[in-house]
């Protein structure tokens, strides 16, 4: 995890405000180059999104919050398609997390 990544999740979920060069975040979203890649729903439910964007970056950012919140599951790619622990997904796709 890239230190950028490890403060920008750190204050997403103490619901605070911080900026990191490309990356940012208000407390209840998390955004990467101006697109929304993670929304706090409520206190156990996140929403996620790569939002077409299949980089090494969004996957990180992404993968850094799922690690945060205690999430099991991870993004990863294989042969050229998306998962989130074992089920394949869309680059486009919001995809909702819940946690305990």
């Amino acid at each position: 995890m890239r230190k950028v990544s490890k403060e920008i999740a750190q204050a997403f979920k103490e619901n605070k405000k911080k900026s990191i060069s490309n990356t940012n975040t208000d407390g209840t979203s998390i955004y990467l180059f101006g697109n929304k890649i993670v929304r706090k729903i409520s206190n156990n439910k996140l929403e996620i999104s790569l939002c077409g964007f299949n980089t090494t970056t969004t996957k990180e950012r992404l993968n850094t919050v799922l690690d945060r919140f205690s999430y099991p599951e991870r993004i990863s790619q294989k042969k050229e398609k998306l998962y989130l622990g074992n089920q394949e997904i869309d680059s486009c796709q919001k995809i909702l997390i819940t946690f305990n």
